[in-house]
C-alpha cells in the first residue's frame, strides 16, 4: 500500500514538472 501512495505520489510530482519545463527529465534520473 505504502510503495503504491510512493509511486503515486512521484507521478503527481512528474506531471507537475512536465507542465513546468523539460527539467523533469533530469529530475527522472534516480
Amino acid at each position: 500500500m505504502i510503495r503504491g501512495m510512493v509511486l503515486n505520489y512521484y507521478e503527481r510530482l512528474a506531471l507537475l514538472y512536465d507542465v513546468s519545463g523539460p527539467s523533469a527529465g533530469e529530475l527522472s534520473e534516480p
